[in-house]
């Protein structure tokens, strides 16, 4: 229902109500989702320690939901996941980057003794 500039109030929660819903506290902010980048780069992240190569796409989205947190395009709500989805993503891509260079050091050791 519409009503007047004088009558509209913002609560703390940075709503506009009506001064009696703001009074009485039926004016309540309604927790929003986490985004969905933030969402899907903890599951690419954690789908990593099966299939490796999806840890540095959950690694990205994260970095990538992290930044648009901090510019307010996203919802703060998603901040933990995209978080938590960037630093598995980062952990697991640098063991993944570690095992090539063991497995690549190993070729070399083993292709110079055979020749």
């Amino acid at each position: 229902m519409p009503f007047c500039r004088a009558c509209l109030l913002e609560t703390p929660g940075g709503l506009r109500c009506c001064r009696a819903c703001a009074q009485t506290g039926a004016c309540t902010p309604k927790p929003s989702d986490p985004g969905g980048l933030a969402i899907a780069s903890l599951i690419l992240s954690i789908a990593g320690f099966m299939f490796c190569i999806t840890a540095v796409p959950g690694m990205v989205l994260g970095f990538v939901e992290l930044s648009h947190i901090r510019k307010g395009e996203s919802p703060a709500e998603g901040r933990g996941l995209a978080l938590a989805g960037a630093i598995i993503g980062a952990v697991l891509t640098g063991f993944i980057a570690l095992g090539i260079i063991i497995f690549v050091i190993i070729l070399i050791a083993v292709g110079v003794e055979a020749a």
